[in-house]
């Protein structure tokens, strides 16, 4: 088992490492939306896809996918939703 360093322990150029730069904090919360927001659309996409029957899954029956598409498109939404709830929670 390795022990882990506390910061009272740690060299002040380590230290300077740990911190972390405002840009690129920044420019990580704006990559983890256009990543989170890709995700979403994707699911989608997906999902009305089978729900449509423009996606098909040889051998499943239709209505089948059908129901897996509106699970993933309701689930998606309801995720979303939850997620925008515990972000706005989280930043009073």
């Amino acid at each position: 088992m390795v022990a882990k360093k506390s910061v009272k322990n740690i060299a002040p150029s380590e230290k300077e490492k740990l911190v972390a730069n405002p840009v690129s904090v920044a420019l990580r919360g704006i990559i983890l939306v256009i990543v989170w927001i890709s995700g979403i659309l994707v699911s989608l996409a997906v999902g009305f896809g089978m729900t449509s029957g423009t996606l098909i899954v040889p051998k499943v029956p239709q209505f089948i996918l059908a129901l897996a598409g509106w699970i993933v498109v309701v689930l998606t939404i309801f995720g979303a939703m939850l997620a925008i709830t515990h972000a706005f929670t989280k930043s009073r």
